[in-house]
């Protein structure tokens, strides 16, 4: 929680004197806990003004939550959103990864941790996992020559039903965007 102030300006021949109801006598005071504060100002001709300052405090505590979306097929397209409430907007967001903005994407798996930061200084952490859904795996048996195929040259042929998908061959992962492989 962020100290408490109360601040106030006012008119009149200066110097100054203050003398506030926790019995302070700077301008301004720090430090409070909830509560009504009054200050009498005294000016240089002895004319006299008195002031109330409130200290109040949110109904709830910043809270957030948080909308994840999962990398997929061991590619970096993981993202997550941050919604703040109960704090006073506007929010600030600083990520572990240094980005600063309510989304993040392009995310590769890992954890992610969100400093939210409100318009009363009050923070919130949260630290979220993104995580790897795999694609379809398939998993070839055997290899034979295959008869040209509609005009295709001879060679191994695979069929999926989603698309894109991976493919991984001699280590290497290949990603296609087609049904029909040659």
């Amino acid at each position: 929680m962020p100290p408490r102030r109360v601040y106030f300006s006012f008119s009149g021949a200066g110097p100054y004197g203050y003398l506030w109801s926790n019995t302070a006598t700077s301008q301004d005071i720090t430090g409070l806990i909830i509560g009504t504060y009054t200050v009498t100002v005294t000016d240089a001709n002895f004319c006299t003004a008195t002031v109330d300052g409130i200290v109040t405090q949110p109904l709830a505590a910043l809270n957030d939550s948080v909308r994840v979306t999962n990398a997929r097929c061991g590619l970096n397209n993981g993202s997550i959103i941050s919604f703040p409430y109960n704090g006073t907007s506007p929010y600030t967001y600083l990520w572990n990864n240094s980005l600063t903005t309510q989304t993040i994407s392009n995310l590769t798996p890992g954890s992610y941790t969100v400093t939210i930061t409100d318009a009363n200084l009050c923070t919130r952490q949260r630290t979220v996992s993104v995580v790897n859904i795999a694609g379809p795996v398939a998993v070839l048996d055997s290899v034979r020559n295959v008869v040209a195929l509609r005009g295709y040259q001879r060679g191994v042929y695979f069929w999926f039903q989603e698309v894109p998908f991976l493919l991984l061959i001699y280590g290497q992962i290949l990603q296609f965007h087609k049904i029909l492989l040659i």
